[in-house]
């Protein structure tokens, strides 16, 4: 969302930043005088930002509105209040927070605690929007299911990305270089069970592909199921065809991005999915679960697969191998897609939304 804000200033949507830090961003396109980063609360889980309130009352009357992004945080429901209190018009976007998954997939602990948190304030929130954001249709619909939304839009505002990367040609860490006769299928993201790795490494092992394929998964998670991962690839022989890289960034996740044949995401949720993006505007195939919500916006030919062993590995043994088809996949999906994600034209989209629901010319957005 920086991205988006920071080409939006160029259309004459001013935006700033305001939240608990610390920011944890890479390659940040806002300027440090629109980012305020107060001292207090965290930006993990529910925490009370005692220097929150007061910034907002002092600043909020520079602004034709607000956006409060994602859900069940102290800062979303401070700026709902002091809002309120102003008169200022806000727009709720709570990222995949309150679909159904997000609700009543991590627990019954969680999903109580959800259900109790809506009932006393998330909901104030959102019946107090203008409008709500989603990032895709079946996020809407997913929510909708779950919680009763009072607000009286609900809006499409999904993320985009540009149109061409520039070639990177070495990763910074060596480590990460493959041989050029070694074909790579690249696992890219948070290693998290519900995005089921253990489901690619299983599925890598029954299609057993060509020597000259390499599998890289590149992401982190706790080091329990970080380790419970390497296990079983070791126990499977896969020591060679799987190579687990860490976190990555910057060069080194372009540089792997651009070097792999596909992009393999078996997640059984994905609320929208901007690594898939990112890979396909890097010139990669991709294939994925049909539970990744930013498939609904894919052409016919694509490789969406079920969340199942089966399918997963007919896939790898048949389809990954052909040159043919991962050419048509390819060009395919990076066709059909930019005409839709494009950074141009979900800026110009963005705008637009903006205009329309604070109903002002050179607004400015906190």
């Amino acid at each position: 969302m920086l991205d988006l804000s920071a080409k939006s200033r160029d259309r004459g949507l001013e935006s700033e930043v305001v939240g608990p830090g610390p920011l944890r961003v890479r390659d940040n396109p806002l300027t440090p005088e629109v980012i305020h980063i107060l001292p207090g609360g965290s930006q993990n889980g529910w925490a009370y930002c005692p220097s929150l309130r007061p910034w907002l009352r002092e600043h909020l009357r520079r602004f034709d509105g607000v956006v409060i992004h994602g859900a069940w945080l102290y800062p979303g429901w401070a700026a709902a209040v002091e809002c309120k209190r102003f008169g200022i018009a806000y727009a709720y976007y709570p990222h995949g927070m309150i679909e159904r998954w997000a609700v009543t997939g991590q627990g019954k602990g969680r999903e109580i605690k959800k259900r109790l948190y809506w009932m006393l304030l998330e909901s104030r929130i959102a019946s107090g929007a203008v409008c709500t954001f989603f990032t895709t249709q079946r996020e809407m619909d997913l929510t909708c299911e779950t919680f009763h939304l009072p607000s009286p839009k609900r809006l499409l505002a999904p993320y985009g990305i540009e149109g061409t990367n520039n070639p990177v040609l070495l990763p910074a860490n060596s480590a990460l270089t493959q041989p050029s006769e070694i074909r790579v299928a690249l696992y890219l993201g948070r290693l998290h069970p519900k995005k089921n790795p253990d489901l690619l490494i299983e599925a890598w092992r029954q299609a057993d592909p060509p020597p000259n394929w390499r599998l890289v998964i590149a992401g982190s998670g706790p080091n329990g199921y970080t380790e419970r991962l390497k296990r079983q690839a070791r126990d499977a022989g896969l020591e060679d065809s799987i190579q687990f890289a860490g976190f990555v960034a910057g060069q080194d996740k372009l540089y792997l991005l651009q070097r792999a044949a596909w992009f393999l995401l078996p997640s059984s949720q994905e609320n929208f999915g901007i690594a898939v993006l990112e890979a396909v505007q890097n010139g990669c195939a991709v294939a994925l679960s049909d539970s990744v919500y930013l498939t609904d916006s894919f052409p016919s030919l694509s490789e969406i697969l079920p969340v199942e062993v089966a399918a997963w590995t007919t896939f790898i043994r048949e389809r990954l191998v052909d040159e043919d088809w991962r050419n048509r996949v390819r060009d395919g999906n990076h066709t059909h897609l930019l005409q839709q994600f494009e950074m141009n034209v979900v800026v110009t989209r963005w705008v637009q939304t903006f205009g329309d629901i604070f109903m002002r010319q050179g607004t400015t957005v906190a």
